[in-house]
């Protein structure tokens, strides 16, 4: 009778300490986890930066790449399949792009990468083309259908906007000189 109390004793002391260690794993891991996870406060009281947002990779296959649009001076989007698109944003104006211009890319392998160049290429006419300036690649964002064509659309209601104001200087200017030859 004693032996089998004895090994009862045993078995739950083990239990105990069984539970009191899964306890304390999961205490552990609720507190990584919530170190981990900043609260929904923490993330809309902080400033949002890229990382938060989007997927950058540094090279895509060259022989991937369907099809090649240019947005504007900064925005180049390169479709690597139906569903699969990879944004270059430049810092600055990439000098002589232009929106649907043609363009060429330099790589040192069949990858185009972070640091390989773009380069526009200008249409003199007769089947002629003049190369522009080299701009180097900052880097690739992924992006989704959606968001490109909300950045077309915003794109377009800039260059509009920017329109209308260069329209409203000009009447402003031309009103100007007109006051300026009745005086």
């Amino acid at each position: 009778m004693f032996g089998t109390g004895l090994s009862f004793s045993v078995f739950l002391g083990t239990l105990l300490c069984a539970c009191s260690v899964a306890s304390v794993v999961a205490e552990t891991e609720e507190a990584a986890t919530s170190e981990a996870l900043p609260s929904v406060e923490a993330v809309l009281g902080r400033d949002p930066q890229q990382k938060d947002y989007q997927t950058e990779v540094r090279c895509i296959s060259a022989r991937s790449i369907r099809n090649t649009q240019v947005l504007d001076e900064q925005h180049v989007l390169f479709e690597v399949s139906r569903n699969r698109y990879y944004l270059v944003q430049f810092n600055n104006r990439c000098l002589g792009l232009r929106k649907n211009s043609p363009i060429r890319y330099f790589t040192q392998s069949n990858r185009l990468c972070k640091l390989d160049s773009i380069q526009s290429l200008q249409d003199r006419g007769f089947g002629r083309y003049e190369p522009g300036a080299k701009c180097f690649i900052p880097g690739f964002q992924e992006v989704t259908k959606d968001q490109v064509a909300l950045l077309k659309e915003n794109l377009k209601t800039a260059r509009e906007a920017a329109r209308e104001e260069r329209r409203a200087k000009q009447k402003a200017h031309q009103a100007e000189q007109r006051e300026r030859r009745k005086s």
